[in-house]
């Protein structure tokens, strides 16, 4: 029997995963993240370093991507997220965002 909610999960955890081993070679971590199957496949992701991150949101029912990103001075800073100008194509086929936002924060960090 196929369970394509458990299928779906499985596939988005792979690129989930995938995408932070490749980052993290880099010595950018995933800080945050967070998925829900029943609204549509939306998630939240937060990666940088300590003190500089980008947050990516994907709302599945309406295949958008927004992207911001925070200046994290120190732990006690409450964190301010500064929307930015999307640069990311969200009209690409899911399974290439990920990709998309590889190629985005390794920009950032170099």
């Amino acid at each position: 029997m196929i369970n394509r909610d458990a299928d779906r999960f499985l596939e988005h955890s792979r690129q989930i995963h995938s995408l932070a081993a490749s980052l993290s070679r880099d010595g950018i971590a995933v800080y945050e993240y967070s998925y829900d199957m029943l609204a549509f496949g939306s998630w939240l992701l937060v990666l940088g370093k300590r003190k500089y991150r980008f947050r990516f949101i994907w709302d599945g029912k309406e295949g958008f991507l927004k992207t911001e990103k925070a200046l994290i001075p120190d732990s006690g800073t409450i964190i301010k997220w500064e929307e930015i100008l999307n640069k990311i194509d969200a009209n690409q086929p899911r399974e290439n965002i990920f990709k998309l936002i590889e190629e985005f924060i390794i920009k950032q960090f170099q």
